[in-house]
C-alpha cells in the first residue's frame, strides 16, 4: 500500500504500519475498528487524520467521534458522534 510521506508524523512509524496493515485488511473484505488514544499534544489528531485520508483514499467510510476529559463528556459520547454521523446521511 502506497502512502504520503512519513516525515509529518516523525516517531510513528509503528502506529502507521499497524494502520496501513489493518487498511490492507478492510480492503481485502474484513472488518477493522481502530481507536487513536493519547494525552494532548502528542500527535492523536494527525494520526487519526492521516487513518481518515488513507481509508478514504481507499474508498472507504470513515467514522469520527472525540472523546473529553474525564467529566466532560456523555458516556459512549465519542461512538454516538461517530454514528450519528453516519445515521445524518442516511436520511
Amino acid at each position: 500500500m502506497t502512502t504520503s510521506p512519513r516525515h509529518e508524523l516523525q516517531g510513528r512509524e509503528r502506529e502507521l504500519e499497524r494502520l496501513e496493515v489493518s487498511l490492507a485488511r478492510v480492503v481485502a473484505g474484513r472488518g477493522e475498528c481502530l481507536f487513536v488514544l493519547g494525552e494532548l499534544g502528542v500527535g492523536t489528531t494527525a494520526l487519526a487524520d492521516r487513518a481518515a485520508a488513507l481509508a478514504q483514499a481507499h474508498g472507504l467510510t470513515v467514522l469520527r467521534g472525540r472523546a473529553w476529559p474525564l467529566g466532560g463528556g456523555v458516556a459512549y459520547g465519542p461512538i454516538l458522534a461517530a454514528v450519528g454521523g453516519l445515521l445524518r446521511t442516511l436520511d
